[in-house]
């Protein structure tokens, strides 16, 4: 129970404060009472209160004087204000005195009970202030477990330094650590506890390079002592530090679906793609928009359907099971497709339905990790099935290549007009030619150079033409395919 003197010179007023509401049903006790300041502050160094409600004006010291007294000695107590006086000059001192309420007379139960229960939570805020540790307190803070707490005391007791202009929570994922006091990290983050098994961080802005930096050099302080990869899940920007509990959850939901994203690095939420037309396409649109792709050869579809699939996914906040099951379904559905409805397939289905192609499915840690692991398969059979149909989308690239030879031919450039990754898009181009992007490029330029110059055409004419606008550079790279300058090659033929 909570202590509360009631002070003020008239017995009767003090009598009516006893019983104007039922104080045990508020966690509160009235211990006593005083008739003036000097009585009360007796008492109150003597009871220790937890609430005084005083009135202004009283004999010898009056009810701010005693309050000034209380605050100079240093005894946290709350105190309410009573007076018949509705000045101005009154309610001004009571303020700078840090008065929790200041009520006029005749007192109304109703207002009573309602500062009563606010103050109440105060009390409960501070003591747990005062009782608690800084990172005990700092969980309490984040779990939305303290909703009185004054920022002032929070800065006086701990140094916290509030308000900030924003807070972030940010969760690592489970650490079996036993030692919960890591050296160190005081020095590059300081305000973070643990709450259960995660790291937990308060900051004010992920999008800031210096927050980005502290959590990398985190990460390897990690990797270096405990031989562990850590992710960090970055909850939701609030403005107030009584809003902290909704920025914690959710990083917790991030946490819990963290197959969503990729691993081991620093998650937020991602921004809804948005796209047009197919924003809500289902499941069996998404799986038949993809067989009709492969069929007619249309690498940028592909591409489409997968990633909405992806986004779709995540805007669901799917479980990591539900995923997996949904894109082994495409797969198999793509597969089955095309074996039922193109003879010569069937026989290459049982590659793609082999039992380590399906648990790969399975084992994938990320969301990014499946998807891109699906579309390889996706493209592999739109391989095999565009060179037993002739519809070859790579040789559709070359044939551009081969015509626009002397254009500003780059390898991410014409991936994107494709429809390709320009990673992949390097790889499955050496594998279908044989040689490099640049190098094959550079071929085709040589071979269209040979025909020019056989014709009598000037060596600088022909370097410009073929697509070299350094003359240099163009002497350069004929020597090293034809082992001769363009001009030795002109004077051995003429």
């Amino acid at each position: 129970m909570y202590r509360v003197l009631i002070v003020d010179d008239e017995p009767i007023i003090r009598s009516g404060l006893k019983k104007i509401i039922d104080w045990e049903s508020y966690e509160l006790k009235v211990v006593g009472d005083a008739d003036s300041g000097e009585d009360a502050l007796r008492k109150i160094l003597k009871l220790n209160p937890d609430l005084c409600i005083v009135d202004i004006k009283m004999p010898r010291m009056d009810g701010l004087e005693l309050i000034k007294k209380v605050k100079e000695i240093g005894i946290r107590v709350k105190f309410i204000i009573l007076t018949g006086y509705p000045e101005f000059e009154y309610a001004k001192k009571a303020i700078d005195l840090g008065v929790e309420s200041y009520l006029l007379k005749p007192v109304d139960p109703e207002i009573l009970k309602e500062k009563v229960m606010q103050i109440i939570e105060q009390i409960k805020s501070d003591k747990l202030i005062h009782e608690l540790s800084r990172d005990k307190i700092l969980e309490r803070l984040i779990k939305g477990e303290l909703k009185n707490i004054k920022e002032e005391d929070l800065n006086r007791i701990y140094n916290f330094n509030f308000p900030w202009s924003s807070y972030e929570i940010v969760l690592t994922n489970d650490l079996n650590i036993e030692d919960k006091k890591i050296n160190n990290i005081d020095s590059i983050i300081q305000t973070y506890t643990f709450i259960g098994n995660s790291l937990c961080f308060l900051i004010t802005d992920i999008k800031k390079p210096y927050f980005r930096r502290k959590l990398i050099d985190i990460k390897r302080q990690f990797k270096k002592l405990y031989g562990v990869n850590i992710s960090f899940f970055v909850g939701e920007k609030v403005y107030k530090l009584i809003d902290l509990s909704i920025s914690y959850k959710t990083a917790l939901r991030l946490k819990s679906k963290k197959f969503l994203f990729n691993q081991n690095e620093i998650i937020t939420y991602p921004k809804e793609v948005k796209f047009g037309d197919f924003q809500n396409t289902d499941e069996s649109k998404i799986i038949h928009e993809i067989i009709k792709a492969i069929e007619f050869g249309n690498l940028n579809n592909i591409n489409l359907f997968l990633e909405i699939k992806m986004n779709n996914h995540v805007i669901r906040d799917d479980d990591e099971e539900e995923i997996k099951s949904s894109y082994l379904n495409l797969f198999i559905n793509v597969i089955n497709y095309f074996s039922s409805n193109y003879p010569f397939f069937k026989e290459m289905s049982n590659k793609y339905l082999d039992k380590r192609i399906i648990c790969e499915f399975y084992r994938k840690r990320s969301l990014i990790d499946l998807h891109n692991f699906v579309k390889e398969m996706v493209l592999n059979v739109l391989r095999d099935f565009s060179e037993k149909t002739g519809n070859n989308v790579l040789s559709q690239i070359i044939e551009y290549i081969n015509a626009n030879y002397y254009k500003d031919l780059k390898l991410k450039d014409l991936a994107k007009q494709f429809g390709y990754n320009s990673s992949y898009f390097g790889k499955v181009f050496r594998k279908y030619t044989g040689e490099k992007f640049n190098t094959y490029i550079d071929r085709v330029r040589i071979n269209k150079a040979k025909e020019l110059l056989l014709k009598g055409e000037k060596v600088i004419e022909v370097a410009e033409k073929v697509g070299y606008k350094d003359l240099d550079y163009f002497v350069f790279k004929f020597k090293k395919y034809t082992g001769k300058t363009p001009q030795a090659f002109k004077e051995n033929i003429s």
